[in-house]
């Protein structure tokens, strides 16, 4: 089966990549010609026989090109917050109107490609700890720019007449790219729900739909059991390994009522990993790897961890250095 794979060297892509490429489906690439994207390639080209496109899911011609002689279509790229937030109007241009060219565009091929699009747990909007775990029949309620931008795609997708599966996500995070910070981090409470995912199952995940016979339904891909944590706990497994301590709690948001949640939860992904297989690597085993990969920045941060940790209090908006003590907490 030839697929097509968009935002083919993001973090979800390049797993996804690997694994439709060791099953042996000939994959064809689409992603943005920037260096690192090209550094990407170069590595997977060396293992894999791959065919890449460089161009923009925007580009009507680009994408009509590369779903020639395609079966099936796995929909990765988007812009994400928190540059969705600062620029909407990018954001929308992307994740919208690039997905409409790609479902006109599949339209169109002389036998339609199947579609999965990779949509997130978030559409359902905030969630307090006291709600059920999330399923594909909770209601969405977006929020933001990049939750409504993903309910626009599926309503497209459900609307378009093609073959189609969806896939909410959970949080899925690079063991690399954990070590940036960012004033959103104090709008989430502490006592927050979140499911983590590791991109290597979630990339296992959307290579196994290719390769099963399921067709028309929303699944839920999160890590499930230990990875079912709240935010305090994530926290206090990441922050450590830069040598920080876990800002104090008048940093973070308090909750006074169900919309001063966040728009993360947990989801029952029982049918997903009966269907799919997909959950295989433990919490633990993502914290020792983000270890590893990020244990030279706890050594260059243990020196200067009162100035981070002072300036770290200055991006919450909820903390007043001035009036305040900070008493970080040992994680």
């Amino acid at each position: 089966m030839k697929v097509f794979l968009t935002g083919a060297f993001g973090t979800i892509g390049v797993q996804t990549l690997r694994f439709l490429c060791e099953k042996g489906h000939p994959v064809r690439c689409l992603d943005l010609p920037t260096r690192q994207n090209r550094r990407k390639y170069r590595n997977l080209s060396r293992r894999y026989p791959l065919e890449v496109i460089w161009g923009d899911i925007c580009d009507p011609s680009v994408v009509g090109m590369a779903l020639n002689g395609i079966d099936a279509v796995i929909h990765l790229a988007g812009l994400i917050p928190p540059a969705s937030e600062r620029n909407p109007e990018a954001a929308y241009q992307v994740n919208v109107e690039g997905t409409r060219g790609l479902l006109q565009a599949a339209k169109k091929q002389k036998t339609p490609p199947s579609v999965l699009f990779t949509s997130s747990y978030t559409t359902c909007g905030p969630a307090n700890p006291a709600d059920p775990l999330q399923t594909p029949f909770t209601p969405q309620a977006p929020n933001n720019h990049y939750t409504r931008h993903k309910v626009q795609c599926e309503e497209m997708l459900l609307e378009s007449g093609l073959r189609w599966n969806i896939v909410r996500l959970s949080l899925v995070m690079d063991p690399a790219k954990i070590a940036q910070l960012d004033p959103e981090m104090f709008e989430i409470p502490l006592d927050q729900r979140i499911e983590l995912l590791h991109p290597e199952d979630a990339g296992r995940a959307l290579a196994a739909i290719v390769d099963t016979d399921v067709c028309e339904q929303v699944l839920m891909l999160g890590g499930g059991g230990d990875w079912q944590i709240t935010y305090r706990e994530m926290l206090s497994g990441f922050m450590p390994l830069f040598g920080l301590r876990l800002p104090p709690e008048t940093a973070f948001r308090t909750p006074s009522n169900p919309g001063d949640w966040y728009y993360t939860n947990w989801m029952d992904t029982a049918e997903s990993q009966r269907l799919l297989q997909f959950q295989t690597i433990s919490f633990a085993s993502f914290l020792e790897e983000c270890r590893r990969k990020n244990g030279w920045l706890g050594l260059l941060a243990r020196p200067f961890r009162g100035v981070i940790e002072y300036f770290l209090l200055r991006m919450s908006d909820y903390y007043a250095v001035s009036r305040e003590k900070a008493t970080f907490q040992n994680a």
